[in-house]
């Protein structure tokens, strides 16, 4: 009998034992992930967005207007550039509160122009690519603010729309705030 309640002891700290290096397994390869990221972040000023682009159109966030500049209806019928507008962002605070850190911006200016956005902080510049706005006016971003090679603070949010030499820039209200 003894020599079985030693037994059932012994295999009860091997469980502990497996256990344990099981747990600091997790840990480290946390912090490899963690160190990874940093390191990935990109050097130049243009943030990586993932290949597909998404279709949110009219998703309204805080502080972005979805509503057109004044007169863009009519200058959109006449070719001329409208000042963009639209969710310039979809989250203001990713990170905080344990939101999500996957971002969506969107861009709505005259068919036929091209479109960025920029982030803009203590004199330093980063940017989504520029895209083409499709034949509704309309250009989507899909991008990770861990990705971005953003900076902790508060980042100022422009859109800033192109066509035939003319540029047309409109900023967001809000700041966005980077925490992480």
């Amino acid at each position: 009998m003894l020599n079985k309640i030693k037994s059932i002891s012994t295999n009860k700290n091997k469980h502990k034992s497996a256990l344990f290096l099981i747990f600091i397994l997790v840990i480290a390869g946390s912090f490899y992930v963690m160190l990874r990221d940093d390191n990935t972040k990109p050097t130049t000023g243009t943030i990586k967005v993932n290949a597909s682009t998404k279709k949110t159109a009219n998703k309204k966030t805080e502080g972005s207007s979805n509503k057109p500049a004044e007169n863009s209806l009519s200058s959109t019928t006449k070719g001329e550039l409208s000042a963009p507008y639209g969710s310039l962002i979809s989250n203001h605070r990713p990170g905080q509160n344990g939101s999500n850190l996957a971002v969506i911006s969107q861009c709505i200016t005259t068919p036929g122009a091209s479109c960025r956005i920029e982030f803009s902080k203590d004199g330093v510049t980063r940017k989504l690519p520029d895209q083409k706005v499709d034949s509704s006016g309309e250009a989507f971003w899909d991008w990770r603010v861990n990705e971005a090679g953003l900076s902790k603070g508060e980042w100022q949010v422009s859109a800033i729309a192109t066509k035939d030499g003319e540029t047309k820039t409109t900023t967001d209200k809000i700041l966005l705030e980077i925490t992480q």
